[in-house]
């Protein structure tokens, strides 16, 4: 199972996509964790991982990534590293970091001024996630890229299920009838959590989201919003978050 976790910045969407990595391993799955978001450096801190070599260094960077395409043809042709079906255990191994059944590779980050968009990371994402042959305990979590650009690359179709985190914000609300309305134009299984939410927030967002499409409420988690800030590992795992696990394995 692919699980595609998305959200506008600020929403705990890195933290959730960590906490469900988690929690999945937890409950005896093989985990990849992969981070397709080109601006987040924190992730594996979350988890107490240090990132490999990104999969874009890998290839040689840009330059190295254009050729390959070029040789490849068309961007719905093969990249070499990806020409065939690869099971996550054979990303290369200075890409992927393993800690307690969860294996963490990061796709490619923006670092230097002027280096241009990250339209590159997005067509590694979607090469890499449509190309991982899955077996019957795998499981990957996806941390996005913030916002909807990812609709916009076509990296959610190679999901089978999307997770879009809303926090308390009128931009959460906004955006969720945008994440709604795209994925039902490519017949996406599509599910919200309420993050940092308070009884009355709930009942707020039910008055445009259906219930049935609310997976999890989360409520405000102040030790793990501190973790985060300092940059060290979450120090525990919510009961909310581990049900939230057996719901998606149940999809």
């Amino acid at each position: 199972m692919k699980i595609m976790v998305m959200g506008k910045g600020g929403s705990g969407k890195s933290t959730l996509a960590a906490l469900l990595a988690e929690a999945f391993s937890e409950a005896g799955k093989d985990v990849l964790l992969v981070d397709a978001d080109e601006s987040n450096f924190g992730l594996g801190l979350l988890l107490g991982m240090q990132a490999g070599k990104p999969l874009m260094d890998f290839l040689g960077g840009r330059p190295g990534v254009r050729e390959k395409l070029k040789q490849a043809g068309p961007l719905a042709g093969p990249v070499p590293i990806f020409s065939a079906k690869i099971a996550p255990a054979d990303i290369p191994a200075e890409c992927a970091v393993k800690k307690d059944g969860i294996r963490l590779v990061s796709v490619g980050k923006i670092r230097d001024f002027g280096e241009g968009c990250a339209c590159m990371v997005g067509v590694l994402a979607k090469k890499l996630l449509g190309n991982l042959a899955l077996g019957e305990n795998d499981v990957v979590v996806v941390d996005s890229e913030a916002g909807v650009e990812h609709f916009g690359r076509g990296v959610d179709a190679e999901a089978d299920v999307l997770l879009g985190v809303l926090d308390p914000t009128r931009e959460s609300l906004l955006m969720a009838g945008a994440m709604d309305a795209m994925a039902r134009k490519i017949n996406a299984k599509l599910f919200f959590v309420l993050n940092k939410a308070e009884p009355l927030v709930h009942k707020l967002f039910t008055e445009t989201i259906s219930e049935e499409k609310i997976a999890a409420v989360v409520g405000p988690k102040p030790d793990l919003a501190l973790d985060a800030l300092a940059g060290r590992p979450l120090s525990s795992l919510p009961e909310e978050v581990r049900s939230l696990a057996a719901f998606l394995i149940g999809q």
